[in-house]
């Protein structure tokens, strides 16, 4: 028998990816805390009250957001699954960023860089 010996329809993990997930899903697990205050600190109604907590909330929400397809793909070497969904996370940073930065209420630049960002890949 073979450390990823098959039980039951599902795979056993072996001791090298059980360590990988151990080092890498609880700083994964922590950063919604981080994400979870620059949402609050970027939302519409928040806003209104402390205009000056929407930039520093914006940018800890890209960072947060750059750190988790990062983790993502650290995690690959387990599952490819991973891999794709550390990746997936980076283009929509990679397609959102622009908007934001560029959005000032004109719904026409969602529009025009959507299928740019398309056409790159």
């Amino acid at each position: 028998m073979n450390d990823r010996e098959t039980t039951g329809g599902g795979s056993r993990l072996d001791r090298e990816d059980a360590a990988v997930l151990a080092r890498w899903l609880w700083p994964l697990f922590w950063l919604i805390v981080p994400g979870t205050i620059a949402g609050l600190m970027s939302d519409d109604t928040l806003s209104a009250y402390w205009p000056g907590l929407v930039i520093p909330g914006e940018i800890l929400g890209f960072l947060c957001t750059v750190a988790y397809g990062l983790f993502l793909l650290k995690l690959a070497g387990v599952n490819e699954r991973y891999r794709t969904a550390g990746i997936c996370v980076l283009v929509s940073i990679v397609v959102s960023t622009p908007v934001t930065l560029l959005a000032d209420g004109a719904g026409w630049t969602l529009a025009v860089l959507l299928p740019m960002a398309v056409v790159a890949l």
